[in-house]
């Protein structure tokens, strides 16, 4: 997580995400970043599997997908995806 500015960017990366994984995931930083939640207690949020302990799913506004990575795919070759 970085802020620049104003701005807060949170990467993620993975190799498959739930349906508003990114935006919880985003929601709990913020909680954490803003003291409504410690670092710590991201564990324990994780190991309860309730998704009630979390912080909140933030709007979809600003979220963007950067980079897409595949196993070796030959009809991707031509976009130079590993570049």
């Amino acid at each position: 997580m970085d802020k620049i500015d104003d701005l807060i960017r949170i990467r993620v990366c993975g190799d498959g995400f739930l349906y508003n994984m990114v935006r919880a995931i985003s929601g709990t930083l913020v909680y954490v970043g803003g003291g409504k939640l410690r670092p710590d207690d991201v564990a324990d949020v994780l190991a309860s599997c309730d998704r009630e302990q979390a912080g909140p799913t933030l709007p979809a506004c600003g979220l963007f997908m950067n980079r897409l990575w595949y196993d070796h795919t030959s009809e991707l070759d031509r976009f130079r995806l590993g570049d």
